[in-house]
């Protein structure tokens, strides 16, 4: 976890290495924000330990929510709680959303029940969800939320897909080539797929390049 076995493949630059090594370094010995650190201005304020720990506590609350066997219970209010910062604990602006995914709770439900059923390949419910022509399943479902839910559902196999990681694998060399259009879906699945080959997950990215 946290990049202990970053794999020096070539699809890894010594200069990508070498930054690499630097954040997570930095975040070994940086000293631990105060008591309250949840409520921190920023995460870019939180050590080693306490960047484990939020995933820890998110993944513990409401990993289970987002699962099949729970979607039915899900309502307005836990869905808004889990957009503010103070709940997820890495995610900044999700609340923005709130108003647009909460008007209709069963098509929410019905997006959420498609998003994590594994028995279906990735890109399948990807394109769904954002197909690569026309208006997206749900308003408000965007990539930077679709892929927090994947990974606090299964954190073990999905990664955040948003402005920071994108950021973060672009000056690492590890982004797609761009494509004239290109869907999300074979976006996130480039870049989940190179960033496991090079050792490094997109959350490891969101957590050491913000």
């Amino acid at each position: 976890m946290f990049g202990e076995n970053l794999d020096t493949s070539n699809l890894l630059s010594a200069e990508a290495m070498g930054i690499l090594r630097g954040l997570l370094q930095q975040l070994r010995t940086k000293p631990a924000s105060p008591e309250d650190w949840t409520k921190a201005a920023s995460p870019q304020y939180w050590n080693l330990e306490q960047i484990a720990q939020a995933k820890r506590d998110v993944v513990a609350q409401y990993g289970m929510v987002f699962s099949a066997a729970n979607l039915e219970q899900l309502d307005r209010d836990t869905i808004l709680g889990f957009l503010k910062f103070q709940n997820n604990h890495h995610w900044y602006g999700l609340d923005r959303l709130g108003g647009r995914l909460t008007t209709d709770i069963p098509r929410l439900r019905e997006a959420l029940r498609l998003l994590v059923d594994e028995n279906k390949p990735l890109r399948e419910r990807l394109n769904q969800l954002r197909p690569p022509a026309g208006p997206p399943f749900l308003a408000g479902l965007g990539p930077a939320l679709i892929t927090g839910i994947l990974q606090v559902t299964y954190p073990e196999h999905y990664g955040v897909l948003n402005k920071i990681t994108a950021q973060g694998m672009k000056r690492l060399a590890l982004w797609p080539s761009p494509s004239p259009g290109k869907s999300f879906a074979s976006t996130y699945e480039g870049e989940e797929i190179r960033g496991k080959k090079s050792g490094v997950s997109s959350s490891f990215l969101r957590e050491k390049m913000s």
